[in-house]
């Protein structure tokens, strides 16, 4: 007899929740996939999110190297455009940085995608020091598995 297992909701904000609203959390699932838009902010970091497995069939872009602050995005087949007409198609930004050469234009992405109610996840894979632009959801850290892992986390990888 196979033994069923049952959510316990001893956490607090839990046990606020009516039997019903449990029922449709735990049994609901992920109503749609996300539209991510990938962001390399510097070569190095294009080429990190380009390696990665679960995003084979998506494009990756890269601010283009002669006006990074005009939000200038190219991508791998040399097609070119601006953030603002790109964002739309997408409802998540998840941008990669290798060094602090572009940390200035990640609040001008920032700034742009919650104009549009775009989330944005930065993971900054350097420590160099510097002001950095207050971007809601910041990474920091030396190991760009960190990649991998928040493609699946946030459920932006391949179908």
């Amino acid at each position: 007899m196979e033994k069923t297992v049952q959510p316990t909701l001893l956490h607090s904000c839990a046990k606020a929740s009516s039997a019903s609203e449990l029922l449709f959390r735990v049994q609901y699932p992920n109503s749609r996939h996300r539209r991510a838009l990938f962001l390399g902010l510097d070569d190095a970091a294009a080429d990190l999110i380009r390696s990665q497995p679960a995003i084979v069939s998506q494009r990756v872009y890269r601010l283009a190297a002669d006006a990074p602050n005009q939000l200038t995005l190219s991508d791998e087949r040399g097609s070119v455009g601006h953030l603002e007409a790109l964002i739309s198609a997408h409802d998540l930004v998840l941008m990669v940085s290798t060094n602090a050469s572009q940390d200035q234009a990640a609040a001008g992405i920032y700034d742009t995608a919650r104009s549009h109610n775009i989330m944005v996840n930065w993971i900054i894979l350097h420590q160099q020091p510097g002001r950095r632009p207050q971007v809601a959801n910041q990474i920091f850290t030396k190991d760009p598995d960190i990649i991998a892992t928040t493609i699946d986390a946030l459920r932006i990888g391949d179908l």
